[in-house]
Order: structure tokens, then sequence, then C-alpha cells
């Protein structure tokens, strides 16, 4: 019986410590906002910061497939290109991953990778 006794708290504690590191691990990891909307994506862009890596909240404005791949538009004129054909349409929104960004004759091009999306 005593030996039940030393071996409760034991898995007790571990269960305990297991619980907290999976707590810490949610709470480090958990991301539920991006770096960016896409106004204010246009902004830092226009102000000369990077945003490879980043994040950005975006709504379909258009669509068009093209030579450079799939292209879709926000309402201030951010262009995104991805060389996959995506069933995204007009008044969708999601979150892409900023891969690169250039502006070319006057218009910001990015090509990014799809984080989430989903309908309006």
């Amino acid at each position: 019986m005593s030996k039940w006794i030393n071996v409760k708290p034991f898995v007790l504690g571990v269960i305990i410590g297991l619980g907290i590191i999976l707590s810490l691990f949610v709470v480090i990891n958990w991301n539920d906002t991006a770096d960016y909307d896409q106004n204010t994506a246009l902004s830092a862009l226009e102000n000369g910061d990077s945003l490879v890596g980043k994040t950005i909240d975006v709504e379909v404005s258009d669509t068009t497939e093209s030579l450079l791949g799939f292209v879709f538009y926000t309402s201030n004129d951010l262009t995104f290109i991805n060389d996959e054909i995506l069933d995204i349409n007009k008044g969708d929104w999601g979150r892409v991953k900023v891969v690169e960004a250039n502006k070319l004759l006057g218009s910001w091009v990015i090509t990014y990778e799809v984080v989430q999306g989903g309908k309006k």
C-alpha cells in the first residue's frame, strides 16, 4: 500500500507538469491576428518596410489568371500573385504570408502563400 502512496504524487506531478508545458506552448505559439491588414501593409511598403515573412489580412476585390499565375487585387490596389490556381473569388477574405514584394510601374506586386482563407 505504501508503494502506491509514493507513486500517486509522482504521477500527479507529471500530469500537472505536462499540462503547464502544453499551456505555455499554446500561449506562446497562438497568433490569431495578422501582422497587417491591407491598408497598413500598403503604408508600411510605401514607408520602405520589408514585409517578407509577415502576414496580411486581405479582402479580394477582383481576380484574374495571367501568364504570371493566379492574381487577385485588393480595394487599395495591392496586387497578389501566386503560381497556383486557387479557388479565390471577389469578396473572399484571407490571410497571406508575404514571400516577396516589389513596386512595379507604381503598384505593389506581392507574391504570397495562403495562410488562412474563407468566404465572407
